[in-house]
This record gives structure tokens, sequence and C-alpha cells, in this order.
């Protein structure tokens, strides 16, 4: 089931009632007002028609006022959905009275009950938009509040051209007065009832979400002396973003008002118009540019608040007012107002979306109550100097050339207050060609006050995601030497960059930091200190603790951690890893805050919460990751004529030859009934064509140790539900007659078979290839299952494709690297990191299935390996056989061995012999198999400082995605550096035991594997292991010779 941020709104519970309610209330509200405006624009003309279209507004806003304490009480204290419940039943009432008031031809009285119907909506609009919040969350506000906007504009706009319609058609000939008018179109009134109706149908399918203040009291005695105004107008001064946010809504709903009133006027002196559907028609293509600019907005917002499109919004008004009085046409002015609709909608998106995001959550409904009466002030004062101008003689061209001074003013002001946003959205306009950015955890970031967001530095473009996924303006710490650059110093003082010093002159940019938290400022530091030239966090420096312990006690630590940009043009990857990574047009990124911390948060802390966000990120990216077998056809066409399989004694099949083969044999694995395909073989290149066909065929591939004796063979093939075995012939073994044993030698595939296939596969388009040849299957489904001594174990797609991506990451693959497989593929490192990891990474691979030392070297020397996954059992035979001669081994760049077994003395004697450095791991096949690995020091040459990836006599740190928890006997995390059970988590971790209950803890919405090791974990995280205990999750089916263990 996808998750809140990444499900479509109208998947929320409720979500289908809301839209439709807030759809009809719009829809009713103004039917009203568009009969008693046209009524006016029909009889009326000059001022006099300015001053009642004005008195009609003013009548629609005055409520606002008037109700905001009860407004704001009444949607706190009550369940938001119960006020709105309560509101469509006063409006079912309302619009039964102004029906009759048409029927009977009372004119003044529907007039007035304009007033009634907006007090109405001015008790439903707070309930309204904190339900918005409480139904979506934060992180869906802008694109919540953009449907919203567009929703309501749907309706204006349908309502204009509704009403309007049916008012010309019913409208009679050569009416007398008002009272002609009414009783002429009196049935609209019945359209007006049938909505309300509906509404309030809708109204009761909306769940109770949110909290109640039911103990809230409203003091009545305040109301009326004007005591209780000032006091819910105090929860705008709570964030001075709400206070801004008030400022431009106001300044944009006032222009509006007066476009109204002066506009229709203008529009017939200037045209001679008298159908009220043309006038409605140009006015509605407002409505129509504010609902396209509120999609957008939302859009563009998706999982954050884009405060960039505030400046851009504020700019494309003013340009719009700045032409209006100088068009003469129809079409020119539609143009016009569709234009400054659109602004109007990135203008008002974000603003809204700020309010509700910075509002305290007991006191939500009393800021959007507040928000509403200013608001409306704003606009009822605009609507009396538009009545004054007019008394005076003011022209509606001359009202609508004010407009323009307004607009100015207040673009000159947001973008003076908003530089940085303004920026950022050119910043975000460029990036999003090539990036689409996710926001997770957007809940977790603080609204007010002071924020330290410390994280992960992957890329030179850090900084620029990080803005665009903060709600509130992000100021960054950067190195003086770079910050002093006079092509850059403009460009970072208009970011609030902060220069630090390095050195014992850093004190002073120490205290700037604190100053600036203790101010209220989100303020980022990059713990590491450097760009990651790994792929792996780097040290934590304690920088930030001495920042951290001038700020006052409200400010917070936030960690984040971004996933996605390793392997981009901007990160320190080698350039075959960059080049592996491009898939399609756009780079999914993924940027997630974690829960608020204490400012006394030290760095050995705030990085196991960075791996443990790490987890989330990771997730997100594995599950968009396709089956096995679709990664498998990308990959061997990404590869093509380049060599992909390498046979240990010449030979090789390429991308396209070996992609060729294994569609052919999916064809022979799909006429196969069973799900489970059985496989005894040894690494091979038919056995790694066989792996690939099976996932293709979406087949679930058991590897069967062909060493164990038939009874228990028997048994692990009746547990996985698997009569078929794909065999080798040098391992056949007595298997029981009700188990087809298959022998790969005897297959046979015609040359014309062979020709046809290599054609289509080298020339079909790899998308129709993988519509036409795949088994689709979920990635959620068990892709493998792998026998330890105790237990049976499903392995996913995800699983394994989560291991991959990890391994591949820290390996950063060179354009010349060639890997070694010569592990068992019934065990997970064997199968995973051997074969699976190299092919599906494009990486070429040499499968060597005689299990000797002299074997490997010959292989690895005549086929220039570079990447060696071992056992410490086949570091020892190569160490002391006499003919594995450390020339054999020249190519080799990188050495990866399995803890298991690995004694000081191997180590030392290995690397005496061949002088090459092991990266010890750990792992368990439990998680696909590799938890943490030992990667090799990189140098920084811009300050020589080294990032360490190694560490002697441990485990390495946990690989990206992977985060370690270190528990007491009773589950509780311990100290850095304390001795305690181990528990794992991350997207490898298993799909679970077969026929068992798997060891998983779920604590903070993080399923974690107990190993049933004990270990410690030291200050950068590298993992210590100390014993190893009976646990149903021990490591690995320990064969005599221990070639099985898990790296």
């Amino acid at each position: 089931m996808p998750s809140n941020s990444q499900q479509s709104l109208r998947h929320f519970a409720g979500a289908i009632p809301f839209f439709i309610a807030a759809f009809l209330n719009a829809f009713v509200d103004l039917g009203h007002k568009i009969v008693i405006q046209n009524t006016v624009y029909k009889l009326y003309d000059g001022a006099e028609q300015v001053i009642l279209t004005a008195i009609v507004n003013g009548l629609i806003l005055l409520p606002f006022l008037l109700l905001l304490s009860p407004a704001g009480f009444l949607s706190d204290k009550f369940y938001k959905s119960r006020v709105m419940q309560m509101s469509a039943w006063a409006a079912v009432v309302l619009t039964l009275c102004i029906t009759a008031c048409y029927y009977l031809g009372m004119f003044e009285l529907a007039f007035a009950m304009t007033f009634l119907l907006a007090a109405q909506s001015a008790i439903y609009s707070p309930a309204k938009y904190g339900y918005i919040k409480e139904l979506f969350g934060k992180a869906r506000l802008s694109e919540a509040n953009g449907a919203i906007s567009a929703l309501s504009i749907v309706a204006i706009l349908a309502g204009s051209f509704a009403y309007t319609i049916v008012f010309e058609l019913l409208y009679p000939e050569n009416p007398v007065n008002e009272a002609d008018i009414l009783r002429a179109i009196a049935p609209v009134g019945w359209l007006l009832v049938i909505n309300s109706v509906i509404e309030l149908v809708m109204m009761y399918r909306l769940p109770a979400v949110g909290t109640p203040s039911p103990q809230a009291h409203f003091d009545k005695k305040a109301f009326f002396s004007g005591r209780l105004f000032w006091q819910d107008l105090k929860p705008l001064g709570h964030s001075r973003a709400i206070g801004l946010s008030v400022i431009g809504l106001a300044m944009f709903w006032s222009i509006g008002q007066v476009l109204l009133a002066a506009f229709p006027s203008f529009l017939k002196a200037t045209t001679g118009e008298l159908n009220t559907l043309v006038v409605q028609a140009v006015l509605a293509c407002t409505g129509i540019g504010i609902a396209i600019g509120s999609v957008t907005a939302g859009k563009i917002s998706r999982n954050y608040i884009e405060l960039g499109l505030l400046p851009v919004g504020a700019l494309g008004i003013l340009s719009g007012l700045i032409v209006l009085t100088h068009l003469n046409s129809m079409w020119a002015f539609a143009g016009c107002f569709l234009w400054i609709g659109i602004s109007g909608g990135l203008f008002i998106v974000p603003l809204n979306a700020l309010i509700q995001f910075n509002a305290k959550g007991d006191a939500l409904g009393r800021t959007l109550a507040a928000n509403n009466w200013v608001q409306n002030l704003a606009m009822l004062s605009f609507l009396a100097l538009t009545v004054v101008f007019a008394l005076m003689g003011l022209s509606s061209k001359t009202l609508l050339q004010l407009m323009v001074l307004v607009a100015l003013v207040g673009s000159i002001y947001t973008l003076k207050q908003l530089p940085q946003a303004f920026v950022r959205f050119a910043l975000a306009s460029v990036i999003s060609r090539r990036y689409k950015v996710h926001v997770q955890g957007l809940e977790h970031m603080p609204s007010a006050g002071g924020v330290l967001l410390l994280g992960n530095h992957i890329s030179w473009i850090d900084w620029a995601i990080l803005q665009l996924a903060s709600p509130r303006p992000v100021r960054f710490v950067m190195l003086k030497s770079i910050y002093q650059r006079w092509y850059l110093k403009r460009f970072l003082d208009l970011m609030g960059c902060i220069p630090i010093a390095q050195g014992s002159s850093a004190q002073s940019s120490i205290e700037k930091v604190a100053e600036y938290l203790n101010q209220g400022e989100v303020v980022c530091l990059f713990p590491e200190g450097t760009i990651s030239r790994t792929g792996h966090l780097a040290e934590f420096r304690k920088g930030f603790e001495r920042a951290a312990a001038l700020c006052e006690d409200a400010v917070v630590i936030v960690p984040f951690y971004l996933r996605g940009l390793w392997g981009s043009q901007f990160s320190r990857a080698s350039e075959h890893f960059k080049q592996s990574q491009k898939r399609g047009l756009n780079r999914n990124l993924i940027c997630a805050f974690g829960e608020p911390l204490p400012k006394t948060t030290t760095a050995d802390i705030l990085k196991r919460r960075v791996y443990d966000l790490s987890l989330v990120t990771w997730q997100a990216f594995i599950d968009q990751k396709p089956a096995l077998g679709e990664s498998w056809i990308n990959r061997a066409k990404q590869v093509g004529r380049q060599p992909l399989l390498i046979y240990p004694d010449g030979g090789h099949l390429t991308g396209y030859q070996a992609l060729s083969l294994s569609l052919i044999w999916a064809r022979r694995l799909r006429l196969h009934k069973t799900q489970t395909i059985g496989v005894m073989m040894a690494p091979t290149v038919d056995a790694a064509i066989l792996h690939m066909a099976a996932f293709i065929a979406g087949k679930r591939i058991a590897n069967l140790d062909g060493a164990l004796p038939p009874a228990i063979l028997a048994e692990q093939l009746e547990k996985i539900e698997c009569n078929t075995v794909y065999i080798a012939k040098d391992l056949m073994t007595g298997l029981s007659n009700s188990v087809t044993v298959v022998d790969m030698d005897k297959l046979h595939v015609t040359r014309f078979e062979r020709c046809l296939t290599a054609f289509y596969s080298r020339w079909t388009p790899t998308w129709k290839l993988r519509w036409l040849s795949l088994n689709k299957v979920a990635p959620e489904n068990a892709a493998v299952a792998i026998f330890t001594q105790e237990h049976a174990i499903n392995l996913s797609h995800k699983n394994i494709q989560a291991n991959i991506a990890q391994l591949a990451d820290v390996l950063n693959a060179q354009p010349d690297d060639i890997a070694l497989a010569n592990m068992p593929l019934h065990q997970a490192y064997g199968l995973t990191v051997n074969l699976l990891m190299p092919l599906l990474q494009g990486i070429a691979c040499v499968p060597q299935p005689v299990a000797n030392p002299v074997a490997d070297a010959r292989a690895i020397s005549q086929n220039d390996v570079t990447l060696l996954f071992v056992s410490a059992q086949v570091l020892q035979q190569l160490s002391q056989h006499d003919k594995a001669h450390a020339l054999m081994l020249g190519s080799v760049r990188a050495v990866v061995c399995s803890h298991l077994g690995l004694t000081p003395d191997v180590l030392q004697q290995f690397q005496l012999k061949f002088n090459l450095p092991v990266l010890v791991g750990f792992g368990i096949t439990e998680a696909s198999p590799v938890v943490s690995c030992n990667i090799p020091d990189a140098m920084d040459t811009h300050n020589w400082k080294v990032q360490v990836g190694t560490k002697a006599q441990t485990l390495g740190m946990p690989l990206p995605g992977t985060s370690l928890k270190i528990v007491d006997a009773n589950q509780a995390e311990v100290a850095t550096g304390m001795l305690g059970r181990l528990w794992v988590a991350g997207p490898q971790v298993m799909l679970g035991y077969i026929g068992e209950e798997s060891p998983c803890y779920c604590v903070n919405n993080i399923t974690w594997l107990d190993t049933g090791l004990m270990g410690s974990l030291d200050d950068d995280g590298f993992l210590r292991l100390d014993a190893v205990s009976n646990n149903p999750a021990e490591q690995q089916n320990n064969d005599e010779d221990e070639k099985g263990s898990e790296s």
C-alpha cells in the first residue's frame, strides 16, 4: 500500500466527499451573488452600478469580519467535520428562504440574504481549511490546497456560466423593476436548494479526524466588548511567516475585489457590451487562470512548499494589471484575466500552505479565522475606497490603474522579503529538468524556532536540494575560502550563507551560527565537512556540538538524509559508475527529515539517526525498482556488445548474447507448472544464464547443495514445493523419482531458434522486449529460496535489488572491473555478491566452478580480474598453495572477505604474500546477505584529509540504507561502545522464513532483525562482533570448508 506521501489525494479516506462538498459550497454561494449582481448590472449604470456591486461584495465580506471569534472557536472546539455539517444544514435553510424571496419578488430581502449566506460561509471556511491539514497532513498541504483552490475556482466558473445562462434564459422582456426580474428567474432558487442538499449529504461522509478541544470556552463578554477580536488576532503574530502570508493573501484578494467591482463598468464604457454572459465569461477567465495556477503550484510543491512561486506570482499579477487598461478587445481582456489568474494561483497556494504549516495545532482554527478576518477587512476596505472614489467621480479605468500601484508595492515587498525563495525557484526550474525531488518526513520540520539541519554530504548540489525540500529558508555553513571567491560571493550572500573559517578563527563563525539559530532561523551544517568520495558516510566531526552548546534550549537538531545523488554528475563517484546509473530523462532524489533531536545530541548518536533515516529513503528507492528479470533485460541491453560473462579458459558472452540465451531458456522454464525451480550447479556461465532465465520467466530459484544426502534434499524440495531440478552432470545425485531432473548439458537449442532470438533480442526496443518477453511478477514476491542448517529463507526481488544497489554504491565500479564468481550458489554470498551483483550492474563476470585455489588464481590472471569476493578459507588456500603465485593476483584492486573464520594470522599471511589489503565484511543470509563492510580509504586532495573507510579489527560501517542497533536484554539501545545484541534493519532484510516465524521486531515503524550476535558500535559506526549466540537468525549454512560464509 502506498504511503501518504506517494498515494494520490483522492485515495485518502473521505477525500472525494470533501472535494465534492467544497465544490458545491462555492457553487451555491456564488449562485445567489450572480443573481443579485446581474440584476444590478441590468438596471443600473456608471457610479451607481459600481457602488451597488461593491455593496453586494461587501455584504459577502462583512460576516467574515464580525464572526472571526465564533468561527475560530467552533473550529477548534468541535470536530471540523461536525462544524461543516452544521454549516451545510444552515445552507439548506437559507437557500429555501432565498428561493421564497425570488418567488415573492422581494429584492431588498434577497439582497440582505446575501449577508446570511456569507455568514454561513464564514463559519464553514476555517473548518474547511483546518480539515485539509488534518485529513492530508503537513507533507501534502501545498498539493491539497492547490486541489481545493482549483475546485473552488472551477465551482465559481461553473456557477458563473450556469447561473448567468439560466438568468439570461429566464430574463423577462422589458422588466420594470427588480421584483419583475426576481419572479421571472425564481426557478434558479431550486438549483441552489438541490446543491445545498447534496453538499449536506457529502458532509456526513467525512471521517472525524483531528483532535477537538471540548474544554474550550467562549467568552461572550470579551466578544461583545471587542477584546476577543484582538485575542483572536494574536495567532497571526506567532510566526513572521504567518503574518507575511496573510498580508500577501489580503493584497491579492483586495485587488480582485476592485477588479470585480470596477471592471464591468469599465468594459461597458469601453465596448458598450450589455450581455451579462459575456461580462461573466471575461471575469471567469480569472477563475480559469487561478485553477490552472493552483494545480500547477500544487504539482510543483508536491510534498513540500515552494516559496519561490511567490515572487513569480507577484510579478505576474503586476504585469497583467499594467496592460489591462490598454486593451480594447474581448479576447485581449480574456487573455489578460487568464494571465492574472494563473499568477494569482501560483501566489495564493504556497501562502495558504505556509499559514497551515506554521499554525499551532491547538490554534489552527483561530489562525485560519484570523487570516480570513484580515483578508476580508482588506477587501472591504478596498471596496469602501472603490465606493468613495466612485462618489468622487473617478472613472473605473482610474480605479484599475490605482491597483497597478498596489501590485507594484506588493511585488517589491515580496522580492525584498524572499530573495532566497526567488533564487530557489530559479534553481528548481533548472534542477527539475533532470531531477525529481521527493520529500519525506516534512512533518518533522518545526514550523518555527531555531533548527540545526545535519546530515550526509554526497554532492555539489546538496544545498540546492535541501533548499528546495525545506518549507523554511535555510542558511548554509560553508568554508570561507569558497565563500570569498568573487564570482560566488554575491550569490552566496543572497542565499544567506554563513562563512566558516578553519583552525583557531573558527570560533567566531560558530558563534555566528548559534546567533542565527537563537533568532529562530534554520541553519544547515554538513558534519562530514566534505563531499563523500565513497558514497558512504564519513566521520561526523564535532564542530556542530560546539555551536549547539551556545544555543538556547528551544533550538533543535533535525537530521536529514539525501539519497539519489551518488552516481550523478555532481558527485565524486567514478565515471563508470555514473554511466551505469543513468536511467531515463529524470533522476529521482529523496530527501528525508527525521524527528527533532535535542541540541545536546552528540556526533555518534546523530550518525546513528542518519543511518536510520537512510532506511526510509532506500526503501522508497527500492520500491521504484522492478523485478530482477526486468533489471536483467535493461542491463544486458545497456551492456550491448561488451563482454558480460567470461569463460575461465577464454571466450565470452556479450550482453546481447547472454540476453538471447536467457530468453531461450526462459521459454523452457515457462513449461514447468511449479513456481519454484531447483538448481544444483556450480558457478558457471550456464548457471548464470539459467538464473536470469528464471527471473524472466517469473520463477523462484532454489539453489541446492549437491553434497547433502538425498533425504535432506528431498525434505528441502518438499518444503518449497519444488518438483523440477536443473542439474549439471558432474553433480548428479540420487533424487526421488517424483522429482524431474533436467541435465543442462542435454538441453538442445536449434541454430534457427538461436539466430532468431539473437536478432529479436538485439533489435527489439528495450521497452517492447520487456513487454513481449517478461512474465510480470511483483518485486515483493520471492525471487530466491536459500537453505541454511536450520531454516528455509525467502529473499524477494526487492531484497536482492537492495543489496546489489547498496554494494554497488560503495564498490564504485571502474570501467575495467571484472569480478570472479567462485563461491557456491546455494549460499547467499555466492549468489548475490559473486554472481547477481556483477551481472545486474553491468560488470564483467568470470564464473569459476572448480573449488581449487590454483584454478582461482589462473582464472584471475588470465582474465585480469579486479574484484575478488571470497571466504576466509579461500584466502587461506591461496596463501598456502605454492602454485598460487603473487603475480597471478596482480590485476586485483579489491579483495572483500567474510569475517567468519578469518583470523589475524590468515589475514596477515595473505597480505604479506599478495600485498593486497583485505576488506572484511559481515553478513547473514537473512540480509541477502551483506550488512556491513570495510571499504578503501579515500583522500580529499583539496584539504589532504582522509575519509576513513577501514578500521582494523572491525567489520566496517553498515552499507548505505542499512542501520545497526545494539540493544540490551530489555531491547533498549545501549550507549556507544557498549556490548549488546545486534539488530539489523534495511530493505535487504529477508521476506521471511518459509513456514516459520521470523525473529523481527518493529520499533518506531522500523522492522529490525535480531541476528542473535553480540557486538558493539564505535563512535563512527564501525561494527565489532564479540561472540555468536544460538539464535534462529544465525549466519549461514556452515559448510565444512566455511566457503559459504557471508561478506
